[in-house]
C-alpha cells in the first residue's frame, strides 16, 4: 500500500479516536476536581502524547519538538480565532471577562518564557563559546531536566490554585460539558439511561481499547510519514507545525468554536466566550506544563535525549503567537476583525511551514526513513 495512503487513512482514523478519547475521559471525570483535573490533562491530551511518544521511540525528538509547539500554535491563533468569529459575527462586538482570562494568560505566558530558556541559552553559549560541546550538549540536557520538573511543579500548583483555593475565578460551565468537564448540569451525559449503560468499567474498557487503537494508528502514520511527505511533495516540517496537530486536535477544537456563542436567553455567570477562551488556554497550559514535562521525561527513560531547544525561527513564533494571543484576551471585547487577523497569522505561519525545507534548521531530511522498529528503552 502506497504511504501516502497508509498515512492519510490513520490520520483520518486518529481524529474520531481523539474524539472518542476525549468523551470518555470527560465522562468518567465530570464530578471530579482535583484529580480529575490531571486525569483530564493526561487522558484528554492521549492522542497528542501518544503519537509524540512514539516519535520520541523512533528518535525523531525534533519532529516531537515542532508537533507540540504546532499544537499550541493552532489553540492560540486558529481556535481562539474562530471563537472570536462565532462569537462576534452579526454583533458589534462580543464581550468576555478580562479578569478572568488575565489570570490564564498571565500563566501562559510566563511558562511560555520559562520553556524558551534554554534555547536562549544554548544559542549565546555557542555564540560565546566559552566550553566545549559536549559540556554544552550536557548542561542544556540537564537544564531540559530541570526546566520540566520546575514546570510539572507549576502544573499541580495551577490544579490547586484552580480547583481548591480560587475556584471562584473557573465557575461551571452550564450548556457545554463536550468542552469543560466542570459541568454539573443536566445533560444528555448527565441522564440515567447513559449513567446505567456507561458505568465505570464500561468506560474504561472503553477508553482502554481506543487508547489501543490509537497507539496502532500512530505507529503506522509515523512509520509511513516519511514516505509520504515524499510523495506527497510536502515536508516533515509542514506535517509537523501543521497536519498532525490539526488531526489530534480537530475533535476538540470545532466543539471550542461551536460553544463560543452567546446564547440569546444569556443569564448565566459567565458568557460561552469565556468558556470558549478558558478551554483554550486550558490545552495550551495542559501542553506546556504536563504535555512537554513528560515528554522530557519519557526521553530521559528511553535515552533518547528530548532538550527543550528550539529552533530559533520555531522559538520566535511560539513566543510571538502567545503574545498576540495574551494581548487581544486582555481588552474584554473582541470582534470579527480581531478573528481574521488571528487565522490570517496562523495561514501565513502555515504558508512559511509549507515552502520552509527542512534542512533548513538541522531537521532530518525527506528522503531518510524512520526505523522499522523503535530502540530498546534504557534505565535511566
Amino acid at each position: 500500500m502506497p504511504a501516502a495512503l497508509v498515512f492519510v487513512l490513520n490520520g483520518a482514523a486518529l481524529v474520531p479516536l481523539a474524539a472518542l478519547n476525549i468523551l470518555t475521559v470527560l465522562t468518567m471525570t465530570k464530578n471530579a476536581r482535583v484529580w480529575g483535573g490531571l486525569f483530564r490533562a493526561v487522558g484528554g491530551n492521549s492522542t497528542e502524547f501518544i503519537i509524540s511518544a512514539v516519535a520520541l521511540a523512533y528518535g525523531e525528538s525534533a519532529l516531537v519538538q515542532q508537533t507540540m509547539i504546532g499544537i499550541i500554535l493552532n489553540y492560540a491563533l486558529l481556535v481562539l480565532g474562530g471563537s472570536f468569529l462565532h462569537a462576534s459575527y452579526g454583533e458589534k462586538d462580543a464581550s468576555f471577562s478580562k479578569s478572568r482570562t488575565s489570570i490564564m494568560s498571565s500563566l501562559v505566558m510566563v511558562t511560555s518564557f520559562c520553556l524558551v530558556i534554554p534555547t536562549v541559552m544554548s544559542l549565546t553559549t555557542g555564540v560565546e563559546g566559552i566550553d566545549s560541546p559536549e559540556a554544552i550538549d550536557r548542561g542544556i540536557l540537564n537544564l531540559s531536566h530541570m526546566t520540566a520538573t520546575a514546570l510539572v511543579l507549576l502544573f499541580f500548583t495551577y490544579l490547586s490554585f484552580r480547583f481548591v483555593t480560587h475556584g471562584q475565578f473557573f465557575p461551571a460551565n452550564p450548556g457545554a460539558v463536550q468542552f469543560n468537564p466542570d459541568s454539573r448540569t443536566n445533560t444528555r451525559l448527565d441522564s440515567k439511561q447513559h449513567q446505567s449503560a456507561a458505568g465505570l468499567p464500561m468506560l474504561s474498557v472503553t477508553l482502554l481499547g481506543s487508547l489501543s487503537c490509537t497507539v496502532i494508528c500512530a505507529v503506522f502514520l509515523l512509520r509511513s510519514m516519511n514516505g509520504a511527505a515524499k510523495s506527497l511533495h510536502i515536508t516533515k516540517t509542514f506535517i509537523a507545525f501543521v497536519v498532525l496537530p490539526l488531526i489530534v486536535s480537530s475533535a476538540k477544537s470545532v466543539s471550542i468554536v461551536r460553544h463560543a456563542r452567546p446564547e440569546e436567553t444569556g443569564g448565566t455567570q459567565m458568557s460561552r466566550l469565556d468558556f470558549a477562551i478558558r478551554s483554550v488556554m486550558t490545552n495550551v497550559l495542559d501542553t506546556l506544563l504536563f504535555n512537554i514535562p513528560l515528554l522530557v521525561f519519557l526521553g530521559w527513560a528511553l535515552n533518547q535525549p528530548m532538550v527543550l531547544v528550539f529552533g530559533l525561527f520555531d522559538a520566535v513564533v511560539f513566543v510571538l503567537s502567545v503574545t498576540i494571543m495574551t494581548f487581544l484576551v486582555r481588552y474584554g471585547k473582541t470582534t470579527y476583525f480581531e478573528s481574521f487577523m488571528l487565522m490570517g497569522t496562523y495561514l501565513s505561519m502555515a504558508i512559511v511551514f509549507f515552502v520552509r525545507p527542512d534542512y533548513a534548521h538541522g531537521a532530518r531530511p525527506p528522503h531518510e526513513f524512520i526505523p522499522d522498529s523503535p530502540p530498546q528503552a534504557s534505565a535511566l
